[in-house]
């Protein structure tokens, strides 16, 4: 027998009617998705940004590799390696040659994954381009997205899928209504990186 059989009719036939009620479904859905992008979405696409610090080790080191003497064997053999590592982790940055080119190419991205999925954006920002160690330019753009909880999720995730490095940050995913309908925004920076040549590189670390 269940608890709610086991109280008085009166009080089983109200606490019923009020576990069934829209406000109530509506708020455990809410807290239902939430949980699920707290504990398995952000954690899978942070993950993703992980990579970036394997570019930075090989950036440095191809470029350390390149100071030294280029003549003996062990040090080009070393050089072909992190070369190849490089040129392969250099392949899922933004490949743009200006700033403005690589917020263009980010969102051509962006629009491409959530547009299908019948999300809208409320606002978006962009940020100033900045120098990252080893790495690139750093472009992010700030934004408010809005939609169904599934459409969210799965722009998430079809985001983490891409090529193109995006990390998610200061993310956060709230319910929201629109003229009545169940919604959510969901709100925060998409970080990208601009590929930068080598030579580019060594001359962003001489000027720090």
């Amino acid at each position: 027998m269940s608890i709610l059989d086991s109280l008085p009719l009166k009080n089983t036939e109200e606490l019923k009617r009020e576990l069934s009620s829209p406000l109530v479904q509506w708020t455990g859905l809410a807290i239902l998705v939430i949980v699920v992008f707290m504990f398995m979405v952000l954690p899978y696409l942070q993950w993703r940004g992980q990579f970036i610090d394997t570019i930075k080790v090989d950036s440095a080191q191809l470029i350390k590799l390149e100071s030294l003497n280029a003549k003996r064997d062990s040090v080009n053999t070393i050089r072909e390696k992190v070369d190849a590592i490089h040129e392969k982790a250099q392949s899922h940055l933004l490949q743009a040659r200006t700033y403005n080119g690589a917020i263009s190419e980010q969102l051509t991205m962006l629009e491409s994954i959530f547009r299908p999925l019948d999300i809208s954006f409320e606002s978006r920002r962009f940020g100033e381009g900045a120098y990252e160690s080893w790495l690139g330019e750093r472009i992010h753009t700030e934004w408010v997205f809005v939609g169904s909880s599934q459409s969210l999720l799965d722009f998430l995730y079809r985001m983490a899928d891409e090529d193109i490095i995006i990390i998610p940050d200061d993310m956060e995913m709230i319910p929201y209504q629109v003229r009545g309908e169940a919604k959510y925004k969901l709100s925060g920076k998409l970080i990208s990186y601009r590929k930068l040549a080598v030579d580019q590189l060594k001359q962003q670390e001489r000027l720090k």
